[in-house]
């Protein structure tokens, strides 16, 4: 059995009676180029025979990569936002991921994209998304401000979290349609923001660096 490896990131998976939507989902996870990385599945007691394909994943991942590397949490919970905080509770790797059950990854190279633009620096990072039906690009707001934090926060698919900035501030429970969490009364609390030339990337002087890539997620 190999040792098991602390990850930098860990994918986590919040689904309750996902149907083949969760195979597709870690499928995606698979095909990364970028392998160090933990999954947690944190389903909220799946009645479907969903997690069949995710225990018999496990299985194969404890013999060919890493012990450790594929987590399912079977547990009730009080809504998507307290499952995805009970998740996060769990997690080993120095950033946490959100990727809902149904959702893949824009490209094969995503978190090897990320790794290299994080690069051991503390904070909330993200990019675009992509839509799905569609195909277009989903532009995420290059400034955190008031305005964004009322109408236009990115959605967690498009966020990557250091993971002792999500525990000291984990999502809001009490709503039920649009996610929150008190990143935002952080965020309006800087006193300087600056950014780099050319809109790739914004960094802010407070508790909470904020940094934005032309990546899309």
């Amino acid at each position: 059995m190999k040792k098991e490896i602390t990850p930098l990131f860990s994918i986590i998976i919040v689904c309750l009676n996902p149907g083949d939507k969760l195979k597709s989902t870690l499928e995606s996870v698979e095909n990364q180029t970028f392998h160090n990385y933990e999954v947690i599945i944190k389903d909220g007691l799946s009645g479907d025979g969903s997690l069949s394909y995710a225990y018999n994943l496990k299985r194969v991942w404890e013999k060919e990569k890493n012990p450790g590397m594929l987590t399912v949490i079977c547990r009730k919970d009080a809504g998507i936002y307290d499952a995805m905080n009970q998740a996060a509770k769990e997690a080993k790797g120095k950033y946490v991921y959100f990727l809902n059950c149904g959702d893949e990854f824009a490209s094969e190279t995503v978190l090897e994209e990320m790794a290299e633009f994080i690069s051991g620096r503390t904070g909330i990072f993200y990019g675009d998304i992509r839509e799905r039906q569609t195909g277009q690009r989903v532009a995420s707001n290059p400034n955190i401000d008031a305005f964004a934090c009322y109408r236009n926060v990115p959605c967690h698919q498009a966020c990557f979290y250091s993971r002792e900035l999500l525990l000291a501030h984990p999502f809001e429970t009490k709503y039920k349609v649009r996610i929150t969490s008190s990143f935002c009364g952080v965020f309006l609390k800087r006193e300087n923001a600056r950014r780099r030339a050319g809109g790739k990337t914004a960094e802010m002087q407070t508790p909470v660096p904020v940094r934005t890539s032309s990546i899309i997620i």
